[in-house]
């Protein structure tokens, strides 16, 4: 029998919306982290797998206060992030190399638009 001891940490999202349920703030904070309280954030992106029905669910969030701009850079962090997360759980590094470079072509591409 196991003696491992697990403790649990909490997650916590408050998102407060306008009557057209589109978020106009986001605060979040986490039991184990360094600052008990709630802080402000302009974009929440959470991917969760459900086991029984062998399936992703995406909470994608953002406040009208997030620009263009700062979206952008959101937007390839969590996608170098999901690379790396990736290349942690399956060892495949072409996959995680193929998916920066694909970053970095957009990223190019997006720059010429502006």
């Amino acid at each position: 029998m196991s003696t491992k001891k697990y403790k649990n940490a909490d997650i916590n999202f408050k998102v407060t919306l306008e009557e057209n349920n589109l978020p106009v703030g986001i605060q979040w904070m986490s039991s184990d982290g360094k600052n008990k309280e709630y802080k402000k954030c302009n974009a929440i992106a959470i991917s969760i797998w459900d086991p029984e029905d062998k399936n992703s669910y995406s909470i994608d969030l953002w406040t009208k206060e997030m620009t263009v701009p700062e979206m952008q850079v959101f937007f390839f962090q969590n996608l170098i992030s999901i690379a790396e997360t990736f290349e942690n759980a399956t060892g495949n590094k072409f996959v995680v190399d193929e998916m920066k470079s694909f970053c970095s072509q957009l990223d190019k591409k997006i720059q010429k638009e502006k």
